[in-house]
């Protein structure tokens, strides 16, 4: 249980993360330099979630799994350091700060928004999560869990369509660009994140592999991302590739490399899963760039911060419910 209030308190503190990178990113660079700035954003996100699961193993393996909460303690420090010191707010901001005030001075938020799409989203992991286990519609919990997923998450839809001021604004899926861009961030969050979930899972169940070796496996698709993904902000930047082209290739190269997975069994070696990893990263490396240029590409500066929002449900939300 104290687990459980811990990620909570964590997902609360940090679920707005995401959302405000993605903003400021869009607000401070212009649409010419926009390309490198996700280059940089995409190393960071497809990067990190590889290195967790080494260090987390190593620590565990070597000293005790306590700390690789407690480790977070420092590393929270330096980040809200850095934050106060080399993030500011754009001037525009301050403006756009003063109309989410009520003429009272209170602050004004979709509260009933939240509710129903937290509880929605709580309903439907849960369904997702022990369905299997539960026997899926056979059991009376896992319908009342159904139940309540459709009742909130289609009224939280219907209310947010009408609310003047949502936490999530679905309209913004009117626009072509972003609306196929939101499409294939959901894909991009699903296969990126769980793969990089579920393979040191299963080399660590399957194949009897320590922490540290399974999460190796996730190095060589971090370090090609690294590598190419300024190329691919560069070749987009300067118009030598089209955005669209790039982007195709990549999703072309991403499926190649799922269907390579699944080809493998518990023969398979830990060289075809690196290997496999690293054509991942190859389609990944084109893949962020071009569909962050193209999601942001027919909206206006006013609705940037509602579209980051939205793009972090895509990503992030959403595939991490059907992942689980």
């Amino acid at each position: 249980s104290i687990l459980l209030i811990a990620r909570l308190m964590q997902g609360i503190g940090g679920g707005g993360l995401a959302p405000v990178e993605q903003a400021i990113l869009v607000d401070t660079f212009p649409p010419a330099k926009r390309a490198s700035a996700f280059a940089l954003y995409t190393v960071a996100i497809v990067t990190a979630p590889a290195i967790g699961p080494v260090l987390g193993g190593w620590i565990t393996d070597n000293y005790n799994w306590r700390w690789v909460f407690l480790i977070n303690i420092p590393v929270g420090l330096l980040s809200l350091f850095l934050t106060s010191r080399f993030v500011h707010d754009p001037p525009a901001y301050a403006a756009e700060r003063k109309t989410v005030r009520a003429p009272n001075g209170k602050l004004k938020i979709d509260g009933v928004g939240i509710a129903l799409i937290g509880l929605g989203s709580a309903a439907l992991e849960v369904l997702l999560d022990r369905g299997q286990i539960d026997d899926w519609f056979g059991s009376v919990f896992i319908r009342w869990a159904f139940a309540l997923a459709i009742v909130c998450i289609g009224t939280a839809i219907f209310w947010e369509l009408r609310h003047d001021d949502p936490v999530i604004e679905f309209r913004l899926l009117k626009i072509r660009n972003f609306g196929l861009a939101s499409i294939f961030y959901f894909v991009f969050g699903v296969g990126s994140f769980a793969s990089a979930m579920l393979l040191p899972q299963i080399l660590q169940s399957l194949y009897g592999y320590n922490a540290v070796n399974a999460g190796l496996v996730l190095g060589p698709g971090a370090f090609v991302i690294t590598v190419l993904a300024p190329v691919g902000a560069q070749l987009v930047q300067r118009s030598i590739v089209r955005p669209r082209a790039m982007l195709f290739g990549a999703v072309i190269v991403v499926g190649i490399s799922f269907l390579h997975f699944s080809s493998f069994d518990l023969a398979t070696n830990y060289a075809h899963y690196a290997w496999a990893r690293a054509l991942q990263g190859l389609g990944y490396a084109f893949f962020f760039v071009p569909l962050s240029v193209i999601a942001y590409s027919q909206l206006t500066p006013s609705q940037n911060n509602k579209a980051s929002s939205m793009t972090s449900v895509s990503i992030e939300v959403m595939p991490s419910i059907f992942r689980g």
